[in-house]
């Protein structure tokens, strides 16, 4: 009798739990009235009740959630497969978001940079850092930079540090991974941005700084009017500088080349996002702007004041948090409101400007992945080229293409991948 009521008690707080991650979801009437489906959905390790999502990141492949307690919880980003989750560095310490190349994932913890493999989160080094950090590193696949609150830049080997950490020479040698050391005039505040042949960064007193990957030689400066507190923008060949005067510069990455400029009448405060030939800028209190990549030309006849935080950029379409936390889904081409989801719960929700995916994330850490309906091959945004290279299949001669399911049968059919199912 015993081993039966506990085993009913059991049921019942896995059913309410099971309940209570049901509501976090979105609503798929919601999701299909606006040509949207959910793709997958799961939970990162973290415990709701004392604990919640610090950030949450992504690149091509994988999406990174950190909660305040330091354990960082990783999804393939098309299946929802919880690939793994660890505690990095000791709990309850600073963090800022992690940058990922091909293999690696990289983060700063406190005074330390550590760098897990990226498919099983293992610790692959640790490397001690000789300044206190002030934004996340950037990583190409030879070299991984970081940004001091002395104004220091430095770049790090990652064959030599991982060389080091395998013969037990960290952190005594960390030195002997150090490529470059570049000292700017004030605090570098946002993540250095690497190309194939320079690194990017900013200082908070308003100058910016080209530098080559392999050496200390400076390729070009640019100096603005006034501090520089946001992240920059990027894209294949161009950089986007934001000052505090509210004025945005559009650079040629390579020689500094001068492009074209915005100005707006408020600060500039998120970072400013390509999405292929299109910039989106959100200054503060007057929603968002689409501008012409190559031009800087307004592509809307105003601003849209709804759209305050761009989360994604789909086939002819653009989501957005509004002020009340509603999604708001844009025609591409002129900004209109085509359309709103409830979302209340899900404010850390972060900008996914790598693929055509939405990310929608509780405090509590479940994620869900939205897509559009007929998105069944990722766009990817910042990187085009990283985009798979799939087979074509030609149907035998003779034989018919099977039809398109329907709507209906689409939805009693497929069912969202769930990494697991909630805890009992």
């Amino acid at each position: 009798m015993q081993a039966i009521r506990l085993l009913l008690t059991t049921c019942i707080i896995g059913l309410s739990a099971a309940s209570s991650f049901a509501n976090d979801l979105p609503r798929e009437a919601d999701l299909a009235r606006n040509g949207l489906k959910m793709a997958w959905w799961g939970r990162a390790a973290i415990d709701p009740g004392r604990e919640k999502v610090d950030f949450v990141t992504n690149d091509e492949e994988m999406v990174f959630i950190r909660s305040t307690t330091g354990i960082i919880t990783a999804f393939d980003i098309e299946s929802g497969r919880r690939a793994w989750s660890t505690l990095v560095g000791r709990p309850n310490q600073q963090a800022f978001q992690p940058a990922s190349n091909a293999e690696q994932l990289l983060i700063c913890v406190g005074m330390s940079l550590f760098s897990l493999d990226k498919r099983n989160g293992g610790v692959i080094w640790e490397l001690t850092l000789p300044k206190s950090p002030s934004a996340s590193p950037a990583v190409d696949e030879d070299q991984v930079y970081i940004g001091m609150v002395d104004g220091s830049v430095y770049g790090f080997d990652l064959k030599i540090t991982q060389k080091l950490s395998q013969q037990r020479r960290l952190p005594e040698y960390s030195h002997l991974a150090l490529v470059w050391r570049y000292q700017a005039p004030s605090e570098i505040v946002s993540p250095p941005i690497a190309t194939s042949r320079s690194v990017c960064f900013a200082s908070s007193s308003g100058s910016f700084f080209s530098v080559a990957t392999k050496e200390e030689k400076l390729v070009f400066q640019f100096e603005t009017d006034a501090k520089i507190v946001t992240p920059l923008g990027r894209n294949e060949d161009s950089i986007l500088l934001a000052a505090e005067n509210a004025r945005m510069y559009c650079l040629n990455q390579d020689n500094g080349e001068f492009r074209w400029a915005f100005t707006s009448a408020h600060r500039i405060r998120q970072q400013p996002r390509f999405f292929g030939s299109r910039v989106y800028v959100t200054p503060e209190t007057v929603g968002t702007y689409a501008l012409n990549g190559d031009t800087g030309s307004e592509i809307w006849a105003s601003p849209q004041e709804q759209a305050r935080k761009v989360l994604m950029v789909g086939q002819s379409r653009l989501y957005a948090f509004n002020d009340q936390k509603e999604i708001v889904i844009l025609e591409a081409s002129d900004g209109r409101v085509v359309g709103k989801i409830p979302s209340r719960q899900f404010v850390d929700s972060p900008t996914n400007d790598r693929t055509d995916r939405l990310f929608l994330v509780t405090t509590k850490g479940v994620i869900v992945c939205v897509k559009e309906k007929d998105s069944a091959i990722p766009t990817f945004h910042l990187h085009p080229e990283r985009r798979p290279i799939l087979p074509e299949f030609t149907p035998e001669e003779g034989a018919e293409t099977p039809p398109e399911p329907s709507t209906e049968e689409a939805q009693t059919t497929e069912e969202p991948a769930v990494e697991e199912q909630p805890a009992n």
